[in-house]
């Protein structure tokens, strides 16, 4: 008989079922991982996460392994071997009818029922974050005008090369985050911050937020020594998030991203085109997993412009006159309070048009 990883699988019909007496019979069970290899096969009863031994084999050797699933119920999405209708029930040896398969779903909830019983570590549609998110709210390409651009950093912790995730957000006048760039890879410190920075300049941000629950001060130095090795030109300000003493940033990772998930559904939060790993990711997360790191960042960049919306800003025109104390006549001002504009000069002028 050739491999099953380069045969074909051909459902047969049980003909005849002869009692032939009792044997002990084993399990063999391997922690967190719940899979092995067994002569050649990855053998597994639940996917608790998508790069368990079967994922990471699938995804380093698709030309060499070939994946065989029978979900109890076959549905949209999930590879069934079988090649059967949705909603067709797998025939169980327990007597397990679609009654009884419906009532362990509703039992075990989502992601219990896709592990056991689907053969998927999750659901197709997304568990915490829907793909129909994206997809209803995508945007076909980086808005115009962004009112404030912010690099997001979550770092790889460990200095040998582990993801960090690094997205670039905008917002718009409307008051909508959009995702418009991801350079999310595994680095080193060094490594990321200047992949930081590139993307700064590269898209124009004002800021660099990083993730600083640990090393704060390590973190920040990093990006700015990064700023001013690559020779930046203009301000471009390094942040460490959350605030000391904003009270945000608090609570596990579920906690700290419930504003960010309700973006998601309701489209103020969205991704200016497609990003294939992001989206897979994000997909994929699940309550009391790791938190994706591309994930993370964007829980950062999201909470920081979501906190600059109605901030306001003061022009002044350094050719006129000042005012007592040394404060230069302000020219106007936007976003907070209110105030006659002062005379503008040739200055004011030629920048503004």
């Amino acid at each position: 008989m050739p491999p099953l990883n380069t045969s074909t699988v051909t459902p047969e019909e049980v003909a005849e079922v002869v009692p032939a007496g009792v044997e002990d019979v084993f399990d063999i069970q391997v922690d967190r991982t719940e899979n092995f290899i067994a002569n050649g096969l990855v053998s597994h009863n639940t996917r608790w996460h998508e790069q368990d031994l079967a994922g990471m084999l699938l995804a380093t050797e698709p030309d060499v392994w070939r994946r065989t699933n029978i979900p109890a119920v076959a549905q949209p999405g999930i590879p069934d071997v079988l090649g059967r209708e949705p909603g067709a029930v797998m025939v169980s040896a327990n007597g397990f009818t679609a009654e009884v398969f419906a009532a362990r779903r509703r039992s075990s909830g989502e992601r219990a029922w896709n592990a056991m019983y689907q053969g998927v570590p999750s659901a197709p549609e997304g568990d915490l974050i829907k793909q129909a998110w994206f997809d209803a709210w995508r945007l076909p390409c980086a808005p115009a005008g962004a009112v404030k651009t912010v690099v997001a950093v979550d770092p790889s912790d460990s200095g040998q090369g582990d993801e960090a995730g690094i997205l670039a957000v905008s917002l718009t006048s409307e008051g909508v985050c959009a995702v418009i760039a991801d350079v999310s890879a595994p680095m080193t410190s060094d490594a990321w911050a200047k992949a930081a920075v590139k993307l700064a300049v590269q898209v124009g941000a004002s800021e660099i937020a990083v993730e600083a629950f640990a090393a704060r001060e390590t973190y920040s130095r990093v990006l700015r020594e990064a700023l001013k090795a690559e020779g930046v030109s203009r301000p471009v300000k390094v942040t460490a998030w959350p605030p000391k003493g904003s009270g945000r940033g608090g609570g596990d990772a579920l906690a700290r991203s419930s504003a960010l998930l309700q973006a998601l559904e309701v489209g103020t939060c969205r991704l200016a085109g497609r990003f294939d790993e992001f989206e897979r990711a994000a997909t994929t997360w699940q309550a009391g997993q790791h938190q994706p790191d591309r994930l993370a960042a964007l829980v950062v960049g999201h909470d920081v412009l979501v906190h600059s919306i109605g901030q306001g800003w003061d022009f002044a025109t350094p050719g006129d006159a000042v005012l007592e104390g040394g404060r230069p006549r302000l020219a106007a001002i936007t976003g907070g309070g209110s105030t006659s504009p002062a005379p503008q000069g040739a200055w004011w002028e030629q920048q503004l048009g």
